[in-house]
């Protein structure tokens, strides 16, 4: 029994939240890819004859060699008399998981390292029709994988498994632009006749983006469309430092806004007019802001994981609308989904869905969604965000990611453990809370710090959250000071 080989090691991470990746021909091989389907097989199988009736949707994103290991994943479950649906070409993460919710499918599998640099592939899992906890499957997943030998892998020939109905090539991305439209005023973009800058980032949304932007009425300009797994040399993250270009061509071009998604378009990075990065923070407070005043809706709850700023919290509390925190990490909002009406659900590092989507986050879907704020308030995204700063007070949001090596981790969690601070820039402590393995220190002023150790990298991030710029480079510096000299 290999009980190390899919584990958090050199560059290979795994989480229980949404799977396996790392580095091509390091450790993402395809004897790796094998065994890790074969375990996902054996869950399957395990639920009963309906569920592998009910089949598997395999997807893959725009990486090296995804298309082979989506094929590979593919023979191994039509092995095990598993029913494949297979789609014809790259495909966002967020149309793959509708399609299993429309299918009613027994699980879902894509090949996907989403943001991350351009060595890297991995594999995405989904629950069967979102009703189980992904994370307790996830991690049976990884046993099951862990115990395998590789002569234990059923495979078939791709062929053969097309010859005998197993494997299914399908193109869900109608079904999906269909679903997403129901989800937006397009006619409100159309009329408001906005100039759009769309930037896909050489990622999986560059089939869809750009035409559905179109298609809803907007004047676009494109940028990043064409095929190259190496992103244009940079990580397909749409953060400040990936956009500058779209800022650039949003501003030289007098265009409305800038939207962009990440390489398997799960994430979202958002430009106003004037080139100013709206960070994902703002971008959920707007829209937020923007349901409740044009969808009417006060009955459900607002979901956000415990690092994302308490701006949301803010709004919520004007409007008497109940906010439930949950750990870091998109799978515990969309636990929360299937439980609670969830108005909106939304995290830190720019993943949203919202009420009628599926619980799984949406980069598409935000970036639609923010045209239509444009659209309905014929203003700016920083002149919206400034009245609504106007109304509940101003929140100033910052994320620094500290190396940090697994000894300084322990360290630094024993200190916080055993020696916490009392103030942080002058700024009393009034509470602590522990969360995602971290401590969130709640400061007197309605600031807070939180420090969360990565499981996957050897960084610590260090999340803070005020209401000036002075407070937020102050706290900024102490947070940092404190990591360093643990």
């Amino acid at each position: 029994m290999n009980t190390q080989r899919f584990s958090n090691k050199g560059r290979s991470h795994w989480s229980d939240s949404s799977g396996w990746r790392a580095v091509i021909g390091e450790d993402f091989t395809f004897q790796n890819v094998k065994l890790l389907t074969q375990a996902v097989a054996s869950q399957v199988k395990a639920k009963g004859e309906e569920m592998t009736r009910r089949g598997v949707v395999v997807g893959y994103d725009s990486r090296f060699l995804s298309s082979e290991f989506a094929k590979a994943v593919s023979c191994v479950l039509a092995a095990n008399g598993i029913c494949v649906f297979l789609t014809e070409k790259e495909t966002p993460t967020p149309v793959v998981a509708h399609e299993i919710w429309r299918r009613g499918a027994g699980a879902g599998i894509s090949i996907t390292a989403s943001h991350n640099p351009p060595e890297y592939s991995g594999m995405k899992f989904f629950q069967s029709s979102f009703e189980e906890d992904l994370i307790s499957i996830t991690r049976e997943i990884r046993k099951r994988a862990n115990s395998l030998m590789p002569e234990e892998v059923k495979e078939i020939s791709y062929t053969e498994g097309v010859k005998n109905g197993l494997i299914q090539v399908i193109d869900p991305v109608p079904f999906y632009l269909d679903h997403i439209k129901s989800l937006i005023n397009t006619s409100l973009i159309r009329d408001a006749r906005l100039k759009v800058v769309v930037d896909p980032m050489y990622g999986t949304s560059k089939g869809i983006l750009p035409g559905i932007f179109k298609e809803v009425g907007c004047r676009i300009l494109s940028l990043h469309t064409k095929s190259d797994p190496l992103f244009g040399g940079q990580v397909p993250d749409p953060k400040y430092e990936t956009l500058r270009e779209m800022a650039r061509v949003v501003v030289n071009s007098s265009a409305h806004l800038g939207v962009a998604t990440d390489g398997d378009a799960d994430r979202f990075g958002i430009v106003d007019r004037d080139g100013r990065y709206i960070e994902p923070n703002q971008t959920f407070a707007l829209l937020l802001h923007h349901l409740l005043k044009t969808r009417r809706c006060n009955e459900g709850v607002v979901v956000k994981n415990i690092a994302t700023s308490h701006f949301i919290d803010a709004i919520c509390k004007r409007r008497g609308i109940k906010v439930i925190e949950t750990p870091v990490g998109f799978k515990y909002i969309c636990e929360v989904m299937k439980r609670e009406k969830v108005l909106i659900g939304g995290e830190e590092s720019g993943g949203i869905t919202i009420h009628g989507h599926i619980p799984e986050k949406d980069g598409i879907l935000a970036c639609l969604l923010m045209a239509e704020v444009v659209a309905t308030e014929r203003k700016g995204l920083g002149e919206i965000l400034q009245d609504l700063y106007d109304k509940i007070g101003s929140f100033l949001y910052k994320r620094i990611n500290i190396p940090i090596d697994e000894e300084g981790k322990k360290r630094l969690l024993d200190n916080l453990d055993s020696n916490p601070p009392t103030d942080f820039s002058g700024l009393e402590v009034r509470e602590i809370v522990s969360a995602s393995g971290g401590k969130k220190f709640m400061l007197k002023d309605g600031s807070w710090i939180f420090f969360r150790p990565s499981n996957t990298e050897e960084i610590v991030r260090c999340y803070i959250d005020t209401d000036t710029e002075e407070k937020l480079q102050k706290l900024a510096q102490a947070g940092e000071r404190f990591i360093r000299e643990a």
